[in-house]
Order: structure tokens, then C-alpha cells, then sequence
């Protein structure tokens, strides 16, 4: 799969000049958003599921290690600081 990319262009605001650039980004926005993962209904199906939610909620609140991975041990303490 071959990915395209494309170059955009800006006006200096010091200069006036025109300036092209390559987004660090572009890559990975032109991944996510090809056309085979567009028109890939059995994914979307899968991942809006009742059954990928459930196992998303034991993976983040029941799994052991899954409030370390997910930083939900973290989260409050930077609430009370």
C-alpha cells in the first residue's frame, strides 16, 4: 500500500513569502483515512460492539494491570494536586 503525500503551503508572517512544508503527520492521517479502512464495515461493526465495549471496560477497570496501562491511577492524583 502506497501512501501519498502532499505539501502545504503558508505565508511567513515575517516575510510574506509563500512557504511549502511536508506535515510530520501526514502520514499517519492518510493511513487511518484510505479508502480500505473507509469502506470496512466489519471493522466499524466490531469495534461499535457491545462485546468490544464490554471487553474495553474489563481491560481498563477489571483487568490488573489495566488502570496502570491506561494511567487511571494517575489521573486523580493530578486532580488533587
Amino acid at each position: 500500500m502506497s501512501f501519498q503525500t502532499s505539501e502545504h503551503q503558508y505565508v511567513h508572517r515575517d516575510t510574506g513569502h509563500v512557504c511549502s512544508e511536508q506535515p510530520l503527520g501526514d502520514w499517519i492521517v492518510n493511513f487511518f483515512y484510505a479508502q480500505e479502512r473507509e469502506h470496512a464495515p466489519f471493522v466499524f461493526k466490531l469495534l461499535a460492539s457491545q462485546s468490544f465495549s464490554r471487553f474495553l471496560g474489563w481491560l481498563n477497570y477489571d483487568f490488573p494491570l489495566g488502570q496502570s496501562i491506561a494511567g487511571g491511577k494517575r489521573f486523580p492524583r493530578t486532580l488533587r494536586d
